[in-house]
């Protein structure tokens, strides 16, 4: 499946108009497949969490209060006052990922700046500039 999603995808992807490919570089159309394409993955990987994951609980909580008594209960109470944490922990490192990807993407594209112009960059000795470049970007992306 995921293989037709790509393949889908790539289709589209030489149907697309000269504006539209002016904005978006190579790598960047390759990552949104391959990322649109785990995401799809993905969600149908955990479908089946929707009975799976109740079922599992249920039949924990009825063996554990088997061995544990009470004390299962108090361990089911944390664990649901500990879910709202759990879901803002989830969305700051969501909002990390996506800032994290940015910055993957800006490193990606300017080493593919350097790269097409290599000859231009290794003709006029500017390796030690775009190495900098480079060096400045991925210490944006390590230190946010």
């Amino acid at each position: 499946m995921r293989a037709s999603f790509v393949g889908l995808i790539y289709r589209k992807t030489f149907n697309l108009s000269n504006k539209a490919r002016s904005k978006y570089s190579v790598g960047e159309i390759v990552t949104h497949q391959s990322v649109d394409a785990q995401k799809l993955q993905d969600s149908i990987t955990y479908l089946h969490m929707i009975w799976s994951a109740p079922t599992q609980i249920i039949i924990s909580m009825v063996l554990l209060w088997q061995l544990l008594g009470v004390a299962a209960l108090i361990g089911l109470l944390v664990m649901t006052a500990v879910m709202p944490i759990n879901y803002k922990v989830a969305q700051k490192m969501g909002i990390f990922q996506k800032e994290l990807m940015g910055m993957k993407d800006k490193r990606g594209k300017a080493t593919n700046e350097i790269i097409q112009g290599i000859r231009v960059i290794k003709y006029f000795a500017w390796e030690s500039t775009f190495v900098k470049k480079i060096t400045g970007i991925r210490d944006q992306e390590v230190c946010e």
